[in-house]
């Protein structure tokens, strides 16, 4: 365990963004000249490249000025002071005094910063040996005190421990334990000088194990964090690491983290404090929200290539500083404080990136160059580009408002927006918009000095002869001031040294060619200057500078062979060397390996010890020789690798079955010489597996003996075989949770129930216990099945069965009674075929069934229920089915202008009208005397005459039908079966009575739907509506047209559904139906009528209409009743038959052709054995006699009157009947 912790304390939030912002020092590690742009010509490749590419784009750390970074170079200890200072934000210092630190130099500087941070305090003779190379255990020594680690044992693990000195050792174990430093090859070399790539790594790492501790709080999971109300404070740090994240009401004392593993998703700061830095690592173009939050450093710094970062403010929220390296949109949005002041675009962003600001802002500073900087909307007050801000593009929407920009490169600004004041101290810059004002010294450019001419020799001359002031031909001059020549004379001559230690070449400390040429120039011009008489002091002095600025060209431009990459890489491949011992253990490698890398080594190490032959170019050659020697010594195949992975995942597998398996007779167990015979074979392999000798032959072979071992194992466990009791178990579960204790139908027994569940209880007990046997099980398997044997006996079973024969014998209603509870099934059978089928849920049922022919059956039900274990059958009904009875009613009928009637013999006659092939004869023409029609079935019970349609019933309950709406030949009707009664009299629609009590309705030849009824047991269907009688006594009406009355519900409104007949006793007997009035017989013998009564058919005496049914009176008591068009009939127990209505075709039988006859009033005639009545919908009326004969009176139109005539005319009175039809025996002959 290694606890990090900055040494004197935490970081601070400005320590931290020292770290991340840190621009360049203007020197590769502060000791050096500076590059200007940065090194990366020699990292590619190197295993430190990532860090090393990181730390130089965030400004950490520079090249040399010939582009290279030298990663394998040595690293003084100032220079590793001045990084660890840089990149830590360490700015206070401490006065200091070492022995070897000059106050004037470089590097007292970041000593005493090191000093004042706790992380160096110098040696004990007083010096601080800031400008050694510092080795690495030194360097862990300074890293261990600057984060305050603590050692670990598990540090120690390398094979040099024992080369550690004692002041490091702890040191050492804990950047080891804390993987802040490593080894290489298991050696962790602590005497060696640590690289500069090494140091960025370490230093690296460093950061990140203190970020990482600081992070006391991790969201690594989408959801909402944080009190609904109040503030949560968080001592530490806060990282979220997941998109989908909101934080709620919190104070986070440390930094908040978003890291890169929010991607592109989003995140949400609601009510939000942080006293440190909110560092943005990832987040999308739609993504981080600030809102009601106080930050003070916002840093953006996405990964490179991972697109733009946007960043909202919202509400009151406040952000003191936005630090951007990383492309960024930055928004306002609905921010009703400050939101974001100050936004600093570091000169670390890459090239070509776009910052988007949206919103007001207090300041804005660049220092990227080629970037794009877009304002689309708002104001910026203050608007800096840095020098180093070269080719920026700012793009300023209309709208927009600069209020001070200050440019210190060239900018190219776009947009119509408006700049208030411009300072440019640069020129060059180009605008879409001019400024308002604008000032700056502009594209002013420095004079350049003409260059000097040498002198073409570096000699000193000699001095003038002086003057004679007595010589006349010399006169005397004026007195000139002496000019000091010694500093130059100095710099000469210290030139001419170095230009001779230093010659022209390829070799350590020499110089190019150019660089020796242009020193040597230099110091010639220097010595003509000096000896030119006329040189006055400001020239000599121009002269000693010259000569000094060449000198230091001079001196940077000395070659220095660098050999610490191929000394580094010589240690490493001895490393390498003694950790791969000649031999044949994994590990090992042949003895033409070993000879090959040992030569490469011994030929790097000859480069390097020949120091007259030294140049960088035999030093990389080296390097590179060795190198490739190194990657073949590592290549696959050349160290011996035995592959245990297969075998130790085996060893543990099988340890793992023993466990699981102990010796025993319990599901599961094994016998004891099983389990010891498996025991010998783990030991073995794990014998072959624990050896350094094992050979990959001898890994395989254990692994083949293991697998075998293991197969015969697995093969002889104890298998008791629960699963025919497990299924026994859950059937007889189900079946007791089937069936209630009590006496109802499906019930049980409490002993019955109590027994069961004793014996379940003992079946479930040896299903858990992993101690039962085989035995055991089967034993109780037998017990369930017996259990529930005796379990269905005893649950009690009560269904009954009776016969409703009301509507027909032949197709009886079965009513099945005490069903159990639940969903029943039922099936009716008469002996063994299945005549009839039905569901229900509730304790009876009606079923209906096939037709059965007369005589005797046997008839049962069978009941099926899912709580049930088998079908109850019910008690045996005998059931003696009638012949079909045929009622006088339903033997004759009459249509619009055609009649109808059956014989008891089975014959159909039909004659009259034929316009819709009515007659049954396949054509359309008249008959005016009767035709027997064939092609019919046997067994008709009924006909009826339609509007233009005729239609039959047989006794097995199907319809046959034949003119509208049918073909002209008689065809029996699909989907009608289970019919007892027919109704269509005279109109076109269609009512069908079924065997259940419920009603089929047909209109106008549409489509067929239920009523809607029940408990029915006689219909009618006249012109425009229909009628049906319920069991109740009740009548009920229903059809579209009800202008006059005639669905008896006091309205004249029609209905699709059926309303009830208002006016009636509920004991009506006998129903009947006219065009458009309907009649009523009770069991008392009253007549009731209502409807249409424009012609008296009502028979109250008037001729209004009646909206609900009325008593007939005047008439005795009343036996039968019939109706005609617009007519009615009655036949009284005094013998007589009574008629009222319309009489104008003489249909009344009265002797004459009143139109309307309101009273009712007896026919003269003898009709005392009339068994039937009617005139159906026609003007014509027809009498079934007693003894078969049919009488017919009234319009004889189309040969209505069946007597052969068709020319017409009026049949005024009864006694005339229709010729050769007897309906209750054989044709009569007249």
């Amino acid at each position: 365990m290694v606890l990090v912790k900055m040494r004197g304390g935490k970081w601070t939030a400005s320590a931290m963004a020292a770290l991340v912002l840190f621009s360049s020092y203007g020197t590769a590690f502060g000791a050096e000249a500076p590059a200007a742009g940065q090194a990366k010509s020699d990292i590619k490749g190197h295993w430190a490249e990532s860090q090393i590419a990181d730390w130089m784009s965030r400004g950490l750390v520079t090249g040399y000025t010939d582009g290279s970074f030298k990663p394998n170079g040595q690293i003084t200890r100032a220079e590793f002071f001045a990084l660890i200072n840089r990149s830590f934000g360490f700015t206070e210092k401490e006065n200091v005094k070492f022995g070897d630190l000059p106050a004037g130099s470089w590097a007292y500087d970041e000593v005493s910063k090191a000093v004042k941070a706790g992380y160096v305090s110098g040696y004990g003779n007083g010096s601080v040996g800031a400008a050694d190379p510092i080795s690495r255990q030194e360097a862990a020594v300074i890293v261990a005190r600057l984060l305050d680690l603590k050692g670990d044992a598990a540090g120690a693990d390398f094979s040099d421990a024992d080369k550690f000195a004692s002041w490091a050792d702890q040191a050492i174990r804990a950047v080891s334990a804390s993987d802040i430093m490593r080894g290489s090859s298991g050696r962790f070399s602590p005497g060696l000088l640590i690289t500069r790539g090494e140091a960025v790594v370490t230093l690296d790492r460093a950061g990140l194990a203190y970020a990482a501790s600081q992070a006391n709080r991790k969201y690594d999971a989408a959801g909402t964090y944080g009190p609904a109300s109040g503030k949560e404070t968080v001592a530490g740090s806060v990282s979220v690491n997941v998109p989908g994240v909101t934080l709620k009401n919190m104070v986070i004392e440390g930094d908040l983290i978003l890291g890169e593993g929010i991607g592109s998703g989003d995140a949400f700061l609601d009510g939000i404090e942080v006293k440190g830095r909110v560092l943005v690592h990832g987040g999308g173009e739609n993504s981080i929200h600030f809102n009601d939050s106080v930050l003070v450093d916002v840093i953006i710094d996405k990964a490179s290539g991972f697109g733009t970062v946007r960043i909202v403010s919202e509400g009151t929220t406040t952000v003191a500083m936005v630090i951007v390296n990383s492309p960024a949109f930055i928004q306002e949005a609905g921010s009703t404080a400050a939101g974001f002041g100050n936004v600093n675009v570091n000169a670390s962003l890459p090239a070509g990136s776009k910052v988007t600001l949206q919103g007001s802002f207090e300041t804005l500073n660049v220092s990227a160059k080629q970037i794009q900087v877009d304002l689309p909307e708002g104001t910026v007050k203050n608007l800096n580009a840095a020098a180093t801000a070269s080719d920026l593009s700012l793009n300023l929407n209309a709208g927009t408002t600069v209020n001070s920009l200050v440019l210190n490169a060239i900018v190219k600004v776009l947009g119509r927006g408006t700049i208030v004041a411009a300072v440019m101290n640069t020129g060059g810059s180009t605008f879409q918009t001019p400024p308002q004002t604008s000032s700056g010294s502009g594209a002013s450019t420095p004079a350049v000095p003409a260059p000097v001419t040498p002198n073409p020799a570096p000699s000193v001359p000699s001095n003038p002869a002086p003057t004679n002031p007595n010589n006349p031909t010399n006169p005397t001059t004026p007195s000139v001031p002496a000019v000091d020549t010694g500093a130059l004379s100095a710099a000469i001559a210290a030139g001419g040294e170095l230009l001779q230690a230093h010659p022209s070449g390829e070799m350590n400390g020499s110089v190019a060619v150019e660089a020796y040429d242009a020193y040597k120039n230099a110091i010639q011009a220097a010595h003509g200057v000096l000896g030119n008489t006329a040189s006055t002091q400001a020239q000599i002095n121009a002269a000693v500078e010259a000569l000094s600025s060449a000198t230091n060209v001079f001196r940077a431009s000395f070659i220095v062979v660098d050999t610490s990459a191929l000394s580094a890489a010589i240690a490493e491949a001895g490393m390498l060397l003694d950790a791969h011992p000649i031999g044949e253990a994994n590990g090992n490698v042949s003895q033409d390996t070993h000879d090959a890398l040992a030569s490469a080594i011994k030929a790097a190490d000859s480069v390097l010890l020949d120091a007259s032959k030294l140049t960088q170019g035999r030093v990389q050659a080296a390097l590179d020789e060795l190198s490739k020697a190194v990657a073949v010594f590592q290549g696959e195949g050349s160290i011996i690798v035995v592959d245990t992975k297969a075998l130790n995942e085996a060893v543990t597998s099988a340890r793992q079955l023993l466990a699981e398996h102990p010796v025993g007779e319990a599901n599961g167990n094994v016998t004891d010489e099983v389990y010891a015979d498996f025991e010998s074979a783990v030991q073995l392999a794990a014998v072959v597996l624990g050896s350094p000798a094992s050979t990959q032959p001898n890994v395989y072979e254990a692994l083949d003996r293991l697998a075998v071992a293991q197969s015969a194992f697995q093969g002889q466990y104890v298998i008791v075989n629960l699963e025919e009791l497990k299924q026994r178990f859950n059937a007889s579960a189900k079946l007791l949770g089937q069936h209630a204790v009590g006496e109802a139908n499906g019930e049980v027994p409490a002993s019955a129930a109590e027994a069961m569940r004793a014996v379940l209880e003992q079946a479930n007990r040896a299903l858990t216990s992993p101690a039962s046997t085989q035995a055991q099980v089967d034993a109780f398997v037998a017990a369930l099945a017996k259990a529930d044997q005796d379990f269905k006996a005893s649950i009690i079973v009560k269904v009954n069965i009776q016969a409703d024969s009301s509507r027909s014998s032949g197709l009886p209603m079965i009513r099945v009674t005490e069903l159990p509870a639940g969903a029943n099934r039922i099936l009716v059978y008469d002996g063994q075929k299945q005549i009839g089928s039905a569901n229900s849920n509730g304790p009876t049922a009606s079923v209906s069934v096939d037709y059965l022919t007369p005589g005797m059956h046997t008839l049962t039900v069978q009941v099926t229920n899912g709580s049930m274990p088998s079908a109850i059958a019910s008690n045996v009904l005998n059931y003696e089915a009638l012949p079909a009875a045929i009622r006088p009613a339903s033997q004759f009928s009459a249509g619009s202008m055609h009649g109808v009637t059956l014989s008891v013999t089975g014959s159909v006659y039909t004659w009259g009208y034929n316009n819709a092939g009515q007659i049954g004869d396949g054509t359309k023409t008249i008959h005016p005397a009767i035709y027997d029609v064939p092609g019919l079935p046997t067994g008709i019970i009924a006909v009826q005459a339609g509007f233009d349609h005729t239609m039959i019933l047989t006794q097995d309950g199907k319809v046959w039908k034949w003119g509208r709406g049918a073909g002209m030949l008689p065809a029996q009707v699909s989907g009608l079966d289970h019919i007892v009664a027919i109704g269509s009299e005279g109109g076109t629609l269609e009512v069908a009575l079924k065997s259940d009590g419920t009603v089929l309705y047909m209109e106008s030849y549409g489509t067929r739907k239920n009523m809607e009824l029940t408990d029915v047991k006689a219909i009618v269907g006249t012109y425009a509506s229909a009628y049906a009688l319920k069991t109740d006594g009740t009548v009920w009406a229903w059809g579209g047209y009800n202008e006059n009355g005639q669905l008896g519900n006091d309205t004249t409104t029609g209905s699709q559904v059926p309303v009830r007949v208002l006016g009636l006793p509920a004991n009506v007997a006998e129903i009947r139906g006219g065009n458009q009035h309907g009649v009523a017989l009770t069991e008392d013998g009253d007549v009731y009528a209502w409807g249409f009564n424009q012609m008296g058919q009502i028979g109250n005496g008037t001729l209004t209409n009646s909206l609900h049914a009325i008593k007939v009176e005047g008439l005795p008591k009343i036996t039968l009743i019939g109706t005609g068009n617009y007519s009615t009939f009655a036949k009284g127990v005094d013998g007589k038959v009574y008629a009222w209505g319309a009489g104008y075709n003489g249909q009344l039988g009265l002797g004459h052709t009143n139109h309307a006859n309101p009273v009712p009033q007896a026919i003269n005639y003898n009709l005392s054995k009339v068994v039937a009545i009617s005139g159906g919908g026609s003007n014509t009326t027809f009498a079934l006699m007693a003894d078969g004969r049919v009488m017919s009176w009234g319009s004889g139109s189309y040969g209505m009157l069946g007597d052969g005539a068709q020319s017409g005319g009026y049949r005024l009175t009864p006694g005339t009947s229709i010729p050769n039809i007897n309906l209750f025996g054989n044709v009569i002959e007249d």
